[in-house]
């Protein structure tokens, strides 16, 4: 897993953020088709995460709810990020830490003006935006059930440290 910070490519400028994002996607030997992963030919259930269709109407609802927002960048054919929906999605721990969250899938083929706007270029990428839409953190890379859920607790953290520490000032 890469976390992105503001060092490694995080800009945000005049209300606009943008993620410059670069690197490989590496998966650890087993992490697919180990015991009780998915295996080829067969179909893997759908997680019952309520995933937005798109990220205008994300915003939307957690403007609305204060919830900070998930943003999944993936691509149809992206091997990692079918993997991520059959394993990670689809685990208990993940579907409750994502209840916490406004959650959007954003097809990086259907939908190039948001693709660009984050400047993403690998996949699987996960982007964590305040409710306002403002981009925190982020990740490329597939990551599994344990990965995924510290970093949804962690990135939630620092978004609600950083509204807290706004309010301060």
């Amino acid at each position: 897993m890469n976390k992105l910070s503001a060092s490694t490519g995080l800009l945000a400028a005049a209300g606009t953020a943008a993620v410059v994002l670069s690197g490989l996607c590496i998966v650890a030997p087993g992490t697919c088709f180990g015991k009780g992963g998915a295996r080829p030919g067969k179909t893997a259930k759908a997680a019952p995460i309520a995933w937005r269709a798109s990220l205008p109407a994300a915003v939307q609802d957690a403007t609305r709810s204060g919830r900070p927002i998930l943003v999944d960048f993936y691509g149809t054919w992206c091997h990692p990020c079918k993997m991520m929906d059959a394993l990670t999605y689809a685990d208990p721990g993940v579907i409750q830490e994502v209840g916490r969250w406004v959650p959007v899938k954003v097809d990086v083929d259907k939908d190039p003006q948001t693709t660009a706007r984050y400047h993403v270029s690998n996949m699987p990428t996960i982007a964590v935006l305040k409710p306002d839409g403002t981009l925190v953190t982020g990740s490329i890379g597939f990551m599994g059930p344990k990965e995924m859920t510290a970093f949804l607790r962690a990135a939630r953290a620092k978004v609600f440290l950083r509204a807290a520490r706004a309010k301060v000032r």
